[in-house]
């Protein structure tokens, strides 16, 4: 039996996408250990997402991306999809407050940079993502793309 966090998402999805999937499922995988784990849960319940993204910020740890890469390719040995990496187009948030002589915006009680750098990307992807075009274009319950 699964508890807390694992537990709700589980519930979540599996009430969501009654539907047999026919719904895109999107992951926003984060590259730490609570997005890694519910992949694996996924995959040990064969809940398998449409699509896997990482929104790359352009200041993660090198240890990050290697894992991003490494588990990945678990994944992929897994039958689930690769990750996609997804970016901000005109600059780094490191750039971004170096450039602004500023700490990221949480620092301040905010989240505009991961609206800026994680989200939008990510929302950018999937507009243009024919899977999630397509459902859209459907309309009815298969009109929304959930991202996890």
């Amino acid at each position: 039996m699964l508890h807390g966090y694992l537990g709700r998402l589980y519930h979540f999805v599996r009430d969501s996408f009654s539907d047999g999937m026919k719904t895109p499922c999107v992951v926003a995988f984060g590259g730490g250990t609570n997005s890694a784990a519910m992949l694996i849960e996924m995959q040990t319940r064969g809940v398998i997402p449409d699509l896997i993204l990482f929104a790359d910020t352009g200041g993660e740890l090198p240890e990050t991306y290697e894992f991003v890469k490494t588990f990945s390719s678990w994944l992929e040995a897994k039958a689930m999809p690769k990750i996609e990496w997804v970016k901000y187009k005109r600059e780094t948030l490191e750039e971004n407050c170096i450039r602004q002589k500023m700490l990221p915006s949480l620092a301040y009680g905010f989240k505009t940079c991961s609206q800026k750098y994680k989200i939008q990307p990510q929302d950018q992807f999937c507009n243009n993502w024919p899977m999630a075009r397509d459902a859209w274009q459907g309309g009815g319950a298969g009109a929304k793309t959930y991202r996890l």
